[in-house]
């Protein structure tokens, strides 16, 4: 028996029950499923900046900010222009901002604390 041109690989599911899967797994809070089902989207259709930022959006709820502004950053170069992506954009920038302030309080404090710090009373 011949096969068809269109004849859809077992194992391959249809990019939008993917991106469906993907939210759903996003809005349940499994990140790292929803992470997996997503990063399959861009290999069947490389073209979909929406996903690109929709994968940034996903490393900022993981905590990510770096990875984030890379991935929204990528889509906003390419010609993506959403108020969900500037959104995204300005929060992961500032998560980055008070991460990254947070790390260089922690080491001053700790400099400061060769030994241990006084604990606060009343």
């Amino acid at each position: 028996m011949k096969s068809k041109g269109n004849d859809v690989q077992p194992n391959l599911k249809p990019v939008g029950a993917l991106e469906r899967r993907a939210e759903q797994l996003f809005f349940s809070g499994y990140l790292s499923e929803a992470g997996i089902a997503q990063s399959q989207i861009p290999e069947r259709e490389p073209g979909r900046l929406d996903i690109r930022a929709r994968m940034g959006r996903l490393k900022l709820f993981e905590n990510n900010p770096e990875q984030a502004i890379l991935h929204l950053t990528g889509a906003l170069n390419n010609g993506l222009r959403t108020q969900f992506l500037w959104d995204a954009l300005a929060n992961a920038y500032l998560v980055f901002k008070i991460h990254d302030q947070a790390v260089s309080s922690t080491g001053v404090i700790n400099a400061a604390c060769t030994s241990p710090c006084p604990r606060r009373t009343g």
